[in-house]
């Protein structure tokens, strides 16, 4: 159930995602609600505030009759493998025939190549696909399934005769032992026709590939309907079907059938077609209880089935509840039994899968029972007149039943509960909180009246792991109750602590009257929010928060740091007032370094509030740091190409690379290599906050992965889109990301040939980042082999002209550089040509240079003693000597005089070394890394003035320390250490080096 429901959830917040992200108006940004429950739901210890904060989405999802849009997978495709020995035919020109059924057999796609594809509902399989075939001779009816323990996310389809004939496709139906995932394949009732040949595709979604089982059996139909039973009176849905019989809160009006307690209803479901998309037949009955009881829903269906047991609320589909579900395959009888108060309630029955395989109208048999209990006992303890501060100790709620399953505590009333009453004599603000001893999915709530309401208590705590808390509650004299409980999975807490105790006087920072003091910048602070109370509103779900006062003297830049944090922090800023309400920040974040907060923003003198919050439930260890901003200039390089724009500003309208943005639609060509120099930023229209978003594209001719990079003055947000037909209509955002104004951010994705938007961007609507701001972005990556980066070198006399004597000598600067982000090796050799000949006089061959790195030398040039007097060309050349390939050259003139210097050089001599860099730094730096993102492996830089303890650590978001790359006496110098970062996951990490009283951080992100 837990997956089940999580699962809904993201797919529901990832379809409402896709269509707002790269629209240009602040009511359609990515950074909402829904996104942030994609961003909470991958880390485990946040789910269940996506769970509390999306229910009523989760609802929709769940019952909905059309079908959701399916999360995209990076899925690598697989490369054809003529050694894998396939169960299945390449085409259906040598497909595996079926000679009768029942038949199974069992194979690989891996190694197959992508020859076939079907939407029900997702296309762009991408996946390697393998064919069987049957000829039935008669009519028949079957059904098909890969469910016995394929392990891949697949797909199945059948054709009649030809391809593009399709008889029946399904995507996802099931899971097996080998693939937990309800993403395997299955097609029941599948109506074959005597004459005719059927092709059976068995394919992938998205690029998977693997093993499979496959099985084709002659249907038997298991839905008789029983002597007493009614019949549903639906009429038989089909293509463009429009239900105004019992679709419940699908319909428009909601409309529902009606079913008493030891009813038997035989009806008919299955999926349908309308306008394009896939839809099934929902069928919603409704049935009242007039006691309190156990309230039980079975069904048994020729198609794979899915029933829910849903609270109705106020009964007008807006404030509905899913009290549980269940599924099953065609033919396996499932029920569901949930403890009810009297109320009504809804019966929904339909198909658990969307597209072919279940095609209308198919048959269900459903019946519902009542059975009264009456009202269980309330009360497991009761501690009477409590005394504070109270504590009970090794309790349990294993053992004492799952007494209540409809409260306000939701998923979170599951599994077995323990239930409290006492007696407050005196209006008492308090703080509850539950030890759970390392259980997890554990919740709390308090109430005045028992049974729980279903819809709201008075206050609630519930969390994946760790303590449940409840502080600054303000309570009259009065009973109360407290639930402890627990997900249905683990069923039951072994052993907890609770303790109910006076909430103490706010403290320092707890309040706007008594804020903590920001003295001056930069500033740094660390705490743990769990022990401060919840008293700010901020946009959002909050939890406690720490308040903070800064006065602002002059105008300044700020950055607002929590990135170094431990939790799922929010953070917001208050101007002249104090915690005002939600929506009435001057700047508001709540994720953006990973699930932790960061600020950017311009203060003019004033009073200023900075708040630091959690997201839903979540406190704990916070650092916040504040530091002046000195706005950073991002330079175009030499190889930049400009991107041509007029510049944005007051009612701007883009008429030039506005993409799916700009009417018509218009792109901006780019190629591999490419280096874009542009302009973008925020602007007002007719009163609303816009934003410049440029769009470019790119062709792809091979599978790859394909990098888009980019770093801005402003904040940066980059897309990666498949252009899918090109016309707006059907375009897939691949992967995107955001970086703070002058860090690199690279985004990569594996690509197959074909047509790609790369978008670029403001990432959020601050006016601080007015129109114009700079921005620079590149293609890279496979699909982009590196160019071949060639050297600068450069020679300057330290006099000039250069006159020398015979056997005298010059003084000159010698430079060779790198102009290219790639580290290079190169050669110089130097010499002088007369009469168009060159005699070489010496070489320095593989010169080491980092990415936009140059070296300068002061050397000394000898001349012969017996050489002719006259004006040589002195020249120096950079590239490949063994090859005698230049890439760049300087020459100047020498011209030689008779005054011989009788003891001078016999020959042309040069003292010095190209390339080495000689001189000791000046002062202490951190130079950075390169690559920088990188995979793997980056270099680090570092400059020693003198010799010195150093100290090079690696540290992660939490703060954490991964790594102790140096850690001892280092001589004066430029020094390069290596960090190798396989074991690594992605993401942002600090490194930072001591050298004697000196302390420098800078940031480097792995990208895999």
């Amino acid at each position: 159930m837990k997956r089940f429901v999580l699962l809904w959830c993201v797919i529901f917040a990832l379809a409402l995602v896709s269509n707002a992200l790269a629209l240009n108006t602040s009511a359609k940004y990515v950074n909402t609600e829904q996104a942030k429950q994609i961003q909470a739901l991958s880390q485990t210890e946040q789910l269940e505030q996506a769970k509390l904060e999306s229910e009523l989405a989760k609802v929709r999802s769940l019952v909905s009759s059309v079908a959701p849009a399916k999360l995209h997978k990076n899925f690598t495709p697989s490369l054809p493998n003529p050694s894998v020995i396939l169960q299945g035919g390449d085409t259906i020109g040598d497909a595996t025939p079926m000679v009768s059924l029942p038949y199974n057999n069992t194979g690989t796609t891996v190694g197959y190549t992508d020859d076939y594809d079907e939407i029900c509902p997702y296309g762009a399989s991408l996946s390697p696909d393998v064919v069987y075939s049957y000829s039935p001779a008669m009519n028949e009816v079957i059904d098909v399934t890969l469910c016995a323990n394929s392990d891949y996310d697949s797909k199945l389809y059948i054709y009649e005769n030809a391809v593009g004939n399709l008889v029946a496709c399904n995507d996802d139906a099931c899971s097996t032992p080998s693939f937990p995932s309800p993403y395997v394949s299955e097609l029941m009732n599948i109506n074959l026709t005597a004459g005719n040949t059927y092709y059976f595709v068995i394919d992938g979604y998205g690029g998977a590939a693997g093993n499979y089982t496959f099985d084709v059996n002659v249907h038997a139909p298991c839905t008789e309907c029983p002597p007493g039973a009614i019949y549903e009176g639906e009429p038989d849905c089909g293509p463009d079907y429009v239900d105004t019989f019992n679709g419940g809160c699908n319909s428009a009006p909601p409309v529902f059938s009606f079913i008493n307690d030891g009813e038997t209803v035989c009806g008919t479901g299955g999926t349908f077609m309308f306008g394009g998309n896939s839809y099934r037949d929902t069928d919603w009955y409704e049935i009242t209880t007039t006691d309190y009881g156990d309230l039980t829903w079975s069904a048994v269906c020729d198609f794979p089935s899915l029933i829910f047991i849903i609270d109705s609320g106020t009964g007008n589909c807006a404030d509905y509840s899913i009290l549980g579900s269940a599924t099953g395959g065609v033919c396996d009888t499932i029920s569901l039994t949930f403890s009810v108060p009297a109320g009504t309630y809804w019966l929904w029955i339909g198909t658990s899968i969307f597209g072919s395989g279940a095609d209308c109208p198919v048959d269900y048999v459903a019946w519902a029972d009542f059975e009264p209990t009456g009202i269980p006992p309330c009360t497991d303890y009761n501690i009477g007149d409590i005394v504070l501060p109270y504590q009970y100790l090794g309790g349990t709620t294993c053992g004492m039943g799952n007494d209540w399953q409809n409260t306000c505590l939701g998923s979170y009333d599951g599994g077995e509960d323990f239930i409290f009453e006492f007696n407050l004599l005196a209006q008492t603000t308090v703080n509850i909180t539950m030890d759970p001893h390392g259980a997890t999915w554990t919740g709390i709530a308090i109430d005045d009246e028992c049974p729980f309401n279903l819809s709201t208590c008075i206050a609630t705590s519930t969390g994946s792991s760790g303590t449940r808390m409840i502080y600054g509650l303000s309570l009259a004299p009065g009973t109360y109750w407290i639930m402890v409980d627990t997900w249905p999975s683990p069923d039951c807490i072994p052993e907890f602590d609770l303790t109910i105790e006076e909430t103490p006087p706010p403290g320092p920072g707890d309040s706007c009257d008594d804020p903590y003091i920001i003295p001056s910048f930069p500033y740094s602070d660390a705490g743990n929010s769990c022990s401060y109370q919840d008293n700010c509103d901020i946009t959002g779900s909050d939890n406690f928060d720490v308040i903070y006062k800064m006065t602002i003297a002059e105008p300044t830049d700020l950055e607002l740091s929590m990135c170094s944090s431990s939790y799922d922090t929010k953070l917001a800023v208050f101007a002249n007032d104090c915690c005002t309400g939600a929506g009435t920040e001057m700047y508001y974040n709540d994720d953006y370094c990973g699930l932790q907060s960061y600020i950017f923003g311009h203060f003019e003198p004033g009073v200023y509030y900075v708040v630091v919050d959690g997201y839903s439930t979540a406190c704990g260890e916070y650092v916040l740091d504040i530091t002046p901003f000195a706005p950073c200039v991002v330079e175009c390089p030499p190889s930049g190409i400009p991107e041509g724009e007029p510049d944005c500003g007051p009612n701007y309208v883009d008429n030039f690379n506005g993409g799916c943005n700009s009417s018509p639609y218009v792109f901006s060509p780019i190629a591999c290599w490419d280096t874009i120099c542009g302009a973008s930023g925020v602007f007002d229209y007719n009163g609303l906050t816009y934003r410049d978003t440029d769009w470019y594209q790119l062709e792809v001719t091979q599978e790859c992965n394909l990098t888009w990079s980019g770093v801005a003055d402003f904040g940066l947000l980059l897309f990666i889109m498949d252009a899918g037909s090109g016309n707006c209509a059907d375009y897939t955002i691949l992967t995107y990301g955001t970086a703070s104004p002058c860090d690199t951010l690279n985004l990569s994705w594996f690509v197959a040939p074909g047509t790609y938007w790369l978008w670029a961007g403001p990432s959020e609507w601050n006016t601080d980042w007015a129109c114009p701001r700079d921005y620079v972005a590149w293609v890279g990556g496979e699909c982009c082999p590196p160019p071949q980066a060639c050297c600068d070198v450069e020679m300057v006399p330290d006099t000039s002209p250069v006159i020398v004597p015979q056997g005298g000598s010059f003084w000159y600067t010698g430079t060779v550089g790198n102009p290219s982000q790639y580290p290079m090796i190169t050669d110089v050799w130097v010499g002088i040509k007369w009469q168009n000949v060159f005699y070489e006089a010496r070489v320095f061959p593989d010169i080491a240079l980092d990415p936009y790195e140059y070296i300068s030398s002061h050397l000394l040039q000898y001349v012969c003693h017996d050489v002719c007097t006259q004006t040589f060309m002195y020249y120096a050349f950079c590239g490949d000597h063994s090859t005698m390939t230049v890439c760049d050259s300087v020459w100047f003139p020498v011209t030689v005089t008779h005054a011989r210097i009788a003891d001078g050089p016999d020959t042309w001599v040069l003292e010095g070394e190209w390339g080495v860099k000689d001189a000791l730094p000046t002062e202490f730096n951190l130079v950075g890394s390169y690559p920088n993102p990188f995979n793997a492996t980056t270099t680090i830089i570092y400059d020693l003035p003198t010799k010195s303890n150093v100290t090079l650590e690696v540290y992660n978001l939490m703060g954490q320390r991964v790594a102790a790359l140096v850690n001892g006496s280092v001589e004066a110098g430029r020094h390069d250490v290596a960090w190798d970062a396989t074991i690594y996951s992605s993401g942002v990490y600090f490194y930072k080096l001591t050298a004697g009283d000196k302390v420098f951080t800078k940031r480097m992100t792995l990208l895999k």
